[in-house]
C-alpha cells in the first residue's frame, strides 16, 4: 500500500512489474492503484490478468481495464467472456469495462460489427447496441445491416433483431434512416402481412399522428 501511495515513475515501473505476481492478496491493491493513476505501461499486464486463476483477481482487472483501457484490449475482454461462465459479478465487470472503453475512445468498429451485428452473446449485443444508438456517426455503415434485417420479417411469428427497433427509434430523426423509412412506406400496400404489421406497432416511434394516420390506412386496406 505504501508503494501504490508514492506518485512517482519510479512507484509506477515498479508497480507494473508487481503485476506478474500471482497473490490475490497482493494484485488486487496493485490493479486498483493502477488504474487510478491511469498507468498507461500497466495494461498489458492487466489485461493478462484476465486469466488469473482467482475469480477476484479477473474481475479487478476487468473492471481496472474499464477504467484505463483503450481499444486495443477490447478483444481481450470480449475473449473473456467465453470464460466467464456463471459468474454474474465478472459478467457485469466485463460488460462495464466495454461501456467504459467504448464511450472514452472511438469504438465504433467494434460496436457495429464485432458485437452488436455478428457475436451470438446476448450481453454482447446488449452492451454494443446501447453504445452504437449514441453514435448516429454509425448509419452510414449501418444502412445494409438494417435493410438485410428488414428483409428477414417474413411471417407474423418472425422475430426482428432487436437492434433493428432499437436503432431506428435511436436514429429516426437523421435524414439517412427518415428516407429508409420512407422506402418502407412507399411500398406498405404491397408488402407482406408480416412487414405490414411491423411497420403499424412501431409508426409512432417515427412519424407525428398526421403522417401516421394515412400510413395506418394503407396499411388496413
Amino acid at each position: 500500500w505504501a508503494l501504490c501511495r508514492i506518485d512517482s515513475p519510479a512507484s509506477a515501473t515498479a508497480l507494473v512489474e508487481l503485476l506478474d505476481g500471482k497473490s490475490p492478496k497482493l494484485l488486487l491493491p496493485i490493479l486498483h492503484s493502477v488504474a487510478l493513476r491511469q498507468i498507461s505501461d500497466g495494461r498489458g499486464a492487466t489485461e493478462a490478468l484476465l486469466k488469473h486463476k482467482s475469480p477476484a483477481v479477473r474481475r479487478v482487472a476487468a473492471q481496472a481495464l474499464g477504467r484505463f483501457g483503450g481499444p486495443k484490449q477490447i478483444r481481450p475482454i470480449l475473449d473473456s467472456f467465453g470464460d466467464a461462465g456463471s459468474d454474474r459479478y465478472l459478467n457485469h465487470a466485463l460488460t462495464y469495462a466495454l461501456i467504459e472503453i467504448g464511450r472514452r475512445h472511438d469504438t465504433l468498429d467494434f460496436v457495429s460489427k464485432a458485437a452488436c451485428f455478428d457475436r451470438n452473446d446476448t450481453r454482447l449485443r446488449s452492451t454494443a447496441l446501447e453504445l452504437l444508438a449514441e453514435r448516429p456517426d454509425a448509419i452510414p455503415q449501418s444502412i445494409d445491416r438494417l435493410r438485410a434485417a428488414w428483409s428477414g420479417v417474413e411471417t407474423l411469428e418472425s422475430n426482428p433483431p432487436e437492434f433493428l427497433s432499437v436503432l431506428i427509434a435511436s436514429w429516426h430523426e437523421h435524414t439517412a434512416i427518415q428516407q429508409l423509412i420512407s422506402e418502407w412506406y412507399g411500398g406498405a400496400s404491397r408488402l407482406d402481412l408480416a412487414k405490414q404489421v411491423y411497420l403499424a406497432d412501431h409508426l409512432n416511434q417515427f412519424y407525428p399522428i398526421g403522417a401516421h394516420e394515412d400510413r395506418v390506412r394503407v396499411i388496413d386496406a
